[in-house]
């Protein structure tokens, strides 16, 4: 994936010094220009009368499992920052209830008293922000492509890859930098396999008709490219 092909094999410290710094320098720009929005809120005198929503993409990997960019289901990049301030919400709160970005949607009609349209996907946490709840969903489908699909739980991830054959299965609340597969481990047989069937059950429940088991599996040992076909690799995406 393009993304992987930006620096070379195998990732340095130097190398992800150089692209941390650079998504520093993004971040480091971007808060400056919210800072300006809230200034102005500020000067008009409608800063409280303004309901502040902050989100965004999923954000890249920058060296997290070896990976650049966002082409994966881990934390790192399939979480997308959620701050939500004004009316309707509990300062200083910092829920942990699992929503989608389709949800913001549903709630910000909710907390200006207008109805959700028929036919929307997403669910109103406005009880949450408000602090009346603390629960939103109880699971949440994740996709990349054709390649990846996995369920978050809040505590528990179960991530499978149908064309390597290849699964993993996180404990977040005790290893949230995802780097201990339990997917192997006999204490966790049943959980593996429960969670197994609700991420097919949410699969038939939004129409996602990839098998999580492939018959053409490729192995998922990877030797990544040098030499010449790696500098092929890189001048292809220089062009792009």
């Amino acid at each position: 994936m393009r993304d992987e092909q930006l620096d070379r094999w195998p990732r340095t410290p130097e190398m992800i010094r150089r692209r941390l710094g650079d998504y520093y320098a993004v971040v480091t720009h971007l808060d400056e220009q919210v800072g300006r929005i809230l200034a102005a809120l500020e000067k008009s005198g409608q800063r409280g009368n303004t309901l502040i929503v902050f989100s965004s993409d999923s954000g890249l990997a920058v060296g997290s499992h070896g990976l650049l960019g966002k082409q994966s289901l881990y934390e790192h990049s399939s979480r997308s920052p959620l701050i939500v301030a004004g009316p309707g919400v509990t300062p200083g709160a910092r829920p942990d209830a699992l929503v989608c970005l389709s949800d913001i949607f549903p709630t910000l009609g909710a907390l200006a008293r207008v109805p959700a349209p028929e036919g929307s996907e997403g669910r109103s946490f406005a009880a949450v922000l408000s602090g009346a709840q603390t629960r939103h969903r109880d699971d949440l489908l994740l996709a990349y492509a054709d390649s990846q699909r996995a369920l978050h739980t809040g505590q528990w991830k179960l991530i499978r890859y149908p064309r390597a054959g290849v699964t993993q299965l996180f404990d977040l609340a005790a290893d949230p930098a995802e780097t201990r597969n339990l997917a192997d481990d006999p204490a966790h047989a049943g959980r593996l396999a429960e969670m197994h069937a609700t991420l097919q059950a949410r699969q038939n429940e939004f129409g996602d008709k990839l098998p999580l088991t492939d018959g053409s599996a490729r192995p998922a040992a990877w030797v990544p490219p040098s030499g010449e076909k790696l500098g092929e690799m890189l001048r292809k995406v220089r062009r792009k």
